[in-house]
This record gives C-alpha cells, sequence and structure tokens, in this order.
C-alpha cells in the first residue's frame, strides 16, 4: 500500500458548553512516492536479453486524478462535517435542556465533547486508488521463432522471476505478465 496524504486543516468555530466546536476539512493530496525496486531487463531461453520501456507511470495519473477531484472532496468534506458536528450539538443541546443536576449538565458536555472528536476522527480524505495500482507498466518486446521459451525478469532488489513454458506460434503474439511486490 503506498501512503497518500490528507491535508486536513483543524478549523475552531467556537466555544460551546464549555466545548471547543472545531471541524476537520480533508482535502486529498497524493504524495510524491519513491519506489526503490524497479524492473532492470527480460531475459529469453534463446539468450535474447531487453531492457525496459515505460509505459505507464500510475503514480503521475493518481496524482492528476487526485488533484482533479480535490475541490469536490474538499467542499463535500466541509457539509459531511457541518451535518455530523450539527447532528452532535443538537443531540448534546437537547440533553442539556433536559438536564435536572450538575452531573447531567456535565455528562451531556461530555458528550458533545465526544461526539465531536468521533466526527472530527472520522473524516479523512479518499485516497484509495493510490493504493490499488501499481506505480509503473514497463514492457519490453522481442521478434522470435516459434517455440517454447523461458522468460526471466530481473528486478533491482536482485529478486527474477521465472515464467518457463511460454508459448509463441506464428503470427499471434504471446504476453507475459511479472510483477515484484517488494
Amino acid at each position: 500500500m503506498r501512503p497518500a496524504a490528507t491535508a486536513a486543516p483543524l478549523v475552531n468555530v467556537g466555544t460551546l458548553f464549555d466545548v471547543n466546536v472545531t471541524f476537520k476539512l480533508a482535502y486529498p493530496v497524493f504524495e510524491n512516492q519513491s519506489h526503490p525496486i524497479y524492473v532492470k531487463k527480460a531475459t529469453l531461453s534463446n539468450g535474447d536479453s531487453k531492457e525496459f520501456t515505460l509505459v505507464e507511470d500510475f503514480d503521475e495519473a493518481v496524482k492528476t486524478d487526485v488533484a482533479s477531484k480535490a475541490k469536490g472532496a474538499y467542499t463535500r468534506s466541509f457539509f459531511r462535517n457541518l451535518t455530523k458536528s450539527s447532528a452532535a450539538v443538537a443531540g448534546s443541546a437537547t440533553a442539556l435542556q433536559k438536564a435536572n443536576n450538575p452531573i447531567a449538565a456535565k455528562a451531556a458536555a461530555k458528550g458533545l465533547e465526544a461526539g465531536l472528536a468521533a466526527v472530527i476522527d472520522a473524516e479523512k480524505a479518499d485516497v484509495r486508488q493510490a493504493s490499488y495500482f501499481p506505480n509503473k507498466a514497463s514492457a519490453a518486446g522481442f521478434t522470435v521463432e516459434p517455440g517454447t521459451y523461458t522468460v526471466t525478469v530481473e528486478y533491482s532488489n536482485g529478486k527474477k522471476d521465472v515464467i518457463q513454458n511460454v508459448t509463441v506460434a506464428t503470427g499471434k503474439p504471446a504476453v507475459v505478465v511479472s510483477e515484484c511486490m517488494n
């Protein structure tokens, strides 16, 4: 899972029943990533070898997508937070009006404090898409005679993915997929 940041400023809007009323507004931001592992080369069992070419940088695509949706996400965060906080305030205000003694009033104020804290803890920007893509897609292509081959894909961390029995037929592409999680 790749990390993603959430710019979430706390906004104090005042005091109610001796409790600070605070909003947390979530604004999604995708942090630049550092990926220490990359694909180096592919080698076929016939001795042919090629380095990989970058096809797609998914980190850049996610960063662009998150940025394009951030303003709407921030607006939704504001209204969601306002609605949830209003419910917590209304519940506590009702409890305070019906409180017949100082202990009940203190409990209602503590309930407001706990309710607002739960709203703040729950507010997070949705950046799940940053977790579900690989960071990059690369490719290497070979033109070979029909037959059966073993493909060895080497990664910068020293790991190798060996794919055996890759059958190449005349006029048909054979696609081999390799991944290295770490």
